[in-house]
């Protein structure tokens, strides 16, 4: 009987350790830039929905979905944003990424959400949304592709947007803003 479990056991151990490892780890992260009052773009955090499998893609730090091109992406912002307005944000700001449902979210009138079509938000988050969103917070949605472009993509993520937004602000809508708005 010892044998059969010390077989059994290894087995066990076996299948943790292949489970384990096709499961990705969340990225390890360097602590967020405290909050100082100066402006910052914080990115938000979320766990990813499995279709279509570029929701997965290990495209920025292998969380796939809201780390897609991460920190490049924000760290081009910043700097286009401090090079062409008047406003000072702190050069390493691109490092704060945090959940929609962290205490201190609130203080950060600028959010990023890459990839919105691979997030489908929990209560609790379309709760926090919400408040911020009615506190006058700024949400910016990047990347609607799943990282591939193709239409019918694009088209899912426009979709699962819309449906999460709904959730948010039931009395809002998204308007598509074409490319030749005076606001571009």
């Amino acid at each position: 009987m010892a044998l059969r479990f010390l077989l059994d056991s290894s087995i066990v151990g076996a299948c943790l350790t292949l489970l384990s490892a096709a499961t990705p780890a969340l990225a390890q992260l360097p602590p967020n830039v405290p909050y100082d009052g100066r402006p910052v773009l914080a990115r938000l955090r979320f766990p990813v929905v499995g279709d279509p499998a570029g929701c997965l893609s290990p495209d920025g730090l292998g969380d796939g979905g809201w780390s897609h091109d991460y920190p490049m992406s924000v760290q081009g912002m910043m700097q286009a944003a401090t090079n062409v307005t008047s406003l000072e944000a702190p050069v390493d700001s691109f490092m704060t990424v945090m959940s929609v449902t962290d205490p201190v979210f609130m203080k950060f009138p600028i959010a990023m959400v890459t990839e919105p079509g691979c997030w489908n938000p929990t209560e609790a988050e379309v709760k926090a949304l919400r408040t911020y969103l009615e506190k006058g917070g700024f949400l910016f949605l990047d990347d609607l592709t799943f990282g591939d472009g193709t239409p019918m993509h694009v088209e899912l993520a426009i979709a699962r947007v819309e449906q999460w937004m709904q959730r948010v602000l039931p009395e809002g809508k998204l308007v598509p803003v074409p490319a030749s708005d005076p606001i571009f």
